[in-house]
């Protein structure tokens, strides 16, 4: 879960999974972590309460190799991907 003391300053992945893998998921990740030497960690995770879907939340401090991607592309339990800068405004803002 979320650490109240950090401040997100990568950039930020949200997986939508099967919520029977979203352990396995972050176990992924965590291993991504030791072999190649990414700065990959868990914000949250959990299940969504519409759709009962998995998801997970991860913060990226270094650029993930293209594998990755296409691990997630090509992995039937995960459903879809978003990758985004926490930082970098989504909305206009009003005039």
């Amino acid at each position: 879960m979320a650490d109240a003391e950090s401040t997100s300053t990568g950039m930020m992945l949200l997986v939508f999974c099967d919520k029977r893998h979203v352990q396995t998921i972050m176990e992924e990740f965590e291993d991504w972590n030791h072999k190649e030497g990414l700065e990959v960690k868990v914000v949250l995770h959990g299940i969504t309460r519409k759709a009962n879907d998995g998801f997970v939340l991860f913060e990226i401090k270094t650029p993930l190799p293209e594998g990755v991607y296409t691990n997630l592309v090509l992995d039937d339990d995960i459903y879809d991907y978003i990758q985004y800068n926490p930082l970098t405004p989504t909305v206009p803002p009003s005039a």
